[in-house]
């Protein structure tokens, strides 16, 4: 593992644990799937550019649904 996979791993975990602890506090679901998938998905994925391609999606997917649904 390289360093911008260490970085990348830690920084998108990081905000994957604000997402699940805001989804709780607010009780909001999208937050809290997101932020668990987050949180799992960069232990599983080892390419960076995929890493941050995801990580993009599900930082904004719950803006989204929150705003279109």
């Amino acid at each position: 593992m390289n360093m911008n996979n260490l970085f990348l791993n830690i920084f998108i975990s990081a905000i994957g644990l604000g997402y699940f602890v805001y989804g709780r506090k607010m009780v909001y679901i999208p937050f809290i799937v997101c932020g668990l998938i987050l949180c799992i998905y960069p232990y599983l994925v080892a390419d960076t550019s995929l890493m941050i391609i995801i990580g993009v999606v599900f930082i904004a997917a719950p803006f989204l649904l929150k705003r279109y649904f």
